[in-house]
Order: structure tokens, then sequence, then C-alpha cells
């Protein structure tokens, strides 16, 4: 299992997990019996994608996100699409504050939106019956890291001002060489 957390200067939160399960040989499930764990875990309404790809788009609060099918179809590609976090040195990338212009480009995105979760069966066959030798299962919070990475920057672009307010007060603390 690998666990996504936000960054700071957010509240430490999981943002996202990606969780694979094998199974040991002989101890194989049938699709039927994987799917049913997954619609009781995650809602009886998938996107199917695939025999044996399924995925959930959600609001904040873990219900079913009220958008139109093919906007929904279209995010399920999501799952997993963090925004990529930055160089929390200032001093080394002299960060920038994001404008309001950038922030409305990056929300254009629909993967920046809501809760994705995204289902792979494994499937093979032993013996003529049809059997998941494994699965994974994606799943981003996308809302909240979306807020955690404009946060970041802006705590970041902060830390580079007073980083370079610091250098210039020092500078000017420094004497001029006798002549």
């Amino acid at each position: 299992m690998m666990v996504m957390f936000s960054g700071p200067p957010s509240q430490q939160r999981v943002v996202g997990i990606q969780r694979s399960l094998a199974f040991a040989l002989g101890h194989e499930s049938s699709p039927d019996n994987v799917k049913a764990a997954l619609l009781k875990k995650y809602g009886p309404n998938p996107i199917v994608l695939g025999s044996t790809l399924f995925s959930w788009v959600l609001d904040e609060q873990g219900q079913p996100a009220d958008v139109p099918a093919a906007v929904a179809r279209r995010r399920t590609q999501c799952a997993s699409d963090f925004v990529s976090y930055v160089n929390s040195n200032p001093q080394l990338n002299g960060a920038q504050p994001l404008a309001q212009a950038d922030i409305d480009r990056m929300m254009i995105n629909p993967c920046r939106v809501g809760v994705v979760v995204y289902a792979q069966l494994f499937v093979g066959g032993i013996n003529g019956t049809q059997v998941v030798s494994s699965f994974q299962v994606n799943l981003s919070e996308n809302s909240e890291d979306t807020r955690d990475y404009i946060a970041t920057v802006q705590h970041i672009a902060g830390q580079s001002a007073t980083l370079r307010q610091k250098q210039m007060k020092d500078a000017q603390k420094v004497a001029a060489p006798a002549i």
C-alpha cells in the first residue's frame, strides 16, 4: 500500500492511496466476489470501463458526484493525478506566488476536483475457471490535493520573499571597502 500525504503548510492529510492485493495461489477469488466487495465499499453504480476496470467519481463527502455521465467518464482518468509538489527550498527556487489567473487555469482541469476511485482486476484462468489473481485500487482526493498544492506554493513563495529580504538587509550591513 502506498499513501500520499498533503504537504506543508496544510494540516497533514491523506490525499491518495494506492492499494494492491495479490491472492496466494489456490486462494484466488472470483471476479464476481471482488466486484461485489468493491461495490459494497465504493457504491453500487461504478463507471464500468471494461470487464475488469471500474471507477467511481465522488464529491468530497464521498457521495456520487453530480456531474454529467460524459464528464464523470473523463474524470475516471484522474485517479492518482496529483498536482506535482514543488521544490521546498525557497533559497534555490525563488518561488513566486500563484496569481489568480494561474489558479483559474489550473481549475479548468477536471482532475482538480472531487474524489476518484479506480479499480483494476487482474483475471486469469485456473482449470477453466476465471479467478482474480490480484487487483489494484487507486483513490485520490483531488480537491484536497489541489488546495494543498496552492497553499504550498504560496507558503514557499512567502518563505522565498522573506529570505530575499534577509539577504538584502545582510548585504546592507556590509561596510563599503576603504579606498
